[in-house]
């Protein structure tokens, strides 16, 4: 590579880090509390408030596995990925439901309110896992644009990227998370769309496009929908996709806004913006099927960067990925320190030492969960079972108990604790039986079964109610 064009790619990515951290650490001067710190004074624009979804939602190694995998199977996969607009869309409404979390902290305050303390612990503990999980894939994705793009073996340089992002995640709280957000997502809009374009010039027949899509199977709408495993599967994944799972940074995002409207409102914009961010994707993944139908799916990145990204553009589309892997992993990060802080160590906070030492902890919690998951992304050798393992855990043991909350079902404890147990057991069985099944759906309906059966069979007090209040308001310790 020419000295002079790897120099600047990499001042190219050396001015976005650096501007990241500066825009992180002023927008994080106001954070006085633990509170500031995980959900900030409730004062977000609803246009900050769905750059920040849009950024999380959108991972920095969404861009490839959409480009790579609408390439190979186009309809089959577009189909699927309907499904996450769709889940923000159905959070939003969902949103009108939670007034009375607006209050909270973190998913895990809040079912401490709904369940009590031990399934208070119980979700933050599954939380903090999700999100150290989410973190290293991003972090992975970090390592390998380092290497692919600016061509910088990750030694150092990814201990230094990882370190300014959990700087200011640490130091700057959720503003400084949802202010490089803004700045990350708005890289991202600036510099794909002007790809597209660079792809379209170089096409010798605009019309390979057209012909491209009328002559391919998996664009054929009449050969995709139809009663075959393939669309099944589809079917399946989209479904999942679809499902609002409240995660704990997603649910984060909905008790950041000024109320349940501002929340609707900003999940339905950014339900609209996702689809916009796939479309762009998807146009790119026809046009370099229309210009090289014969591509494996491991050779399309590298072919997408050797044939269209030349220098200075080769360190825009590298500092595109970056910033979405950092706009997710930030907002995990953060996430994750406030229920460590807030949940995991129940800090008090009605005096101003208290409310530093919360802080305090939760930097702390950044700090080692963010290097934590950089040393698993660097020296883990199955990333993948890792994440499918900590994402299995979250959704049947978490997403039911506070989805049915907010759709107005309430149980006591015990019911809570059997839905959870029934959960995890189905989780642990199904895996070990089946061990390429997904055992998230049978793990969610286990627990369905186990929270309601157990409700009505021992006659639980609450039931469905017209107003959403807790069976039980136990005392936070």
């Amino acid at each position: 590579m020419n000295p002079a064009a790897h120099g600047l790619d990499t001042a190219i990515l050396a001015v976005f880090l650096l501007i990241s951290l500066a825009v992180g650490l002023y927008h994080g001067q106001q954070v006085k509390s633990l509170r500031d710190f995980g959900v900030g004074r409730k004062n977000f624009s609803t246009a900050t408030l769905v750059a920040t979804i849009v950024a999380t939602y959108s991972s920095g190694s969404s861009l490839f596995i959409c480009l790579e995998n609408t390439y190979i199977n186009g309809l089959y996969y577009l189909f699927s990925l309907l499904g996450l607009p769709l889940s923000l869309l159905l959070g939003g409404l969902l949103a009108l439901r939670m007034g009375e979390f607006m209050g909270n902290i973190s998913v895990a305050d809040a079912m401490n309110n709904l369940y009590g303390r031990n399934v208070q612990l119980i979700t933050a503990i599954c939380g903090i896992l999700r999100d150290a999980g989410f973190i290293a894939v991003q972090f992975k994705v970090m390592t390998k644009i380092l290497e692919i793009v600016f061509q910088i073996e990750s030694g150092w340089s990814i201990w230094v990227a990882v370190g300014i992002m959990i700087l200011y995640s640490a130091f700057g709280g959720i503003r400084a998370v949802t202010f490089t957000d803004v700045f990350q997502l708005l890289t991202f809009a600036t510099i794909i769309p002007v790809l597209c374009g660079i792809i379209w010039t170089k096409l010798e027949d605009p019309s390979q496009v057209t012909t491209t899509l009328f002559n391919t199977a998996v664009f054929n709408p009449k050969e995709v929908v139809a009663n075959t495993p393939r669309f099944m599967s589809s079917l399946g994944l989209f479904l999942y996709f679809a499902l609002p799972a409240f995660n704990p940074p997603a649910f984060q995002r909905i008790i950041m806004a000024r109320d349940v409207k501002q929340a609707r409102n900003a999940f339905a914009y950014s339900s609209i913006i996702l689809s916009l961010f796939f479309i762009i994707i998807t146009w790119m993944a026809v046009l370099l099927l229309a210009e090289n139908p014969e591509l494996t799916k491991e050779e399309i990145v590298p072919y997408l960067i050797s044939q269209h990204v030349h220098v200075g553009l080769k360190g825009l589309l590298g500092i595109c990925v970056m910033a979405l892997a950092m706009s997710t992993a930030d907002s995990c990060l953060n996430a994750s320190a406030v229920q460590f802080s807030n949940d995991i160590l129940a800090l008090p906070s009605d005096s101003e030492e208290a409310k530093q030492e919360g802080i305090g902890a939760a930097r702390l919690c950044s700090m080692v969960i963010g290097f934590g998951a950089l040393l698993l992304a660097l020296y883990s050798k199955d990333l993948l079972k890792l994440i499918l393992l900590t994402g299995s855990i979250y959704m049947p043991i978490v997403t039911v108990p506070i989805l049915m909350a907010i759709l107005g079902f309430r149980s006591s404890t015990r019911a809570a604790l059997v839905g959870i147990a029934a959960g995890i057991t189905t989780v642990v069985v199904w895996s070990i039986l089946w061990k390429n099944g997904d055992s998230i759906v049978p793990g969610m309906l286990a627990n369905l079964i186990g929270l309601v059966g157990t409700h009505y069979l021992l006659g639980e007090k609450g039931g469905w109610v017209k107003k959403a209040t807790p069976v039980t308001q136990p005392t936070t310790t």
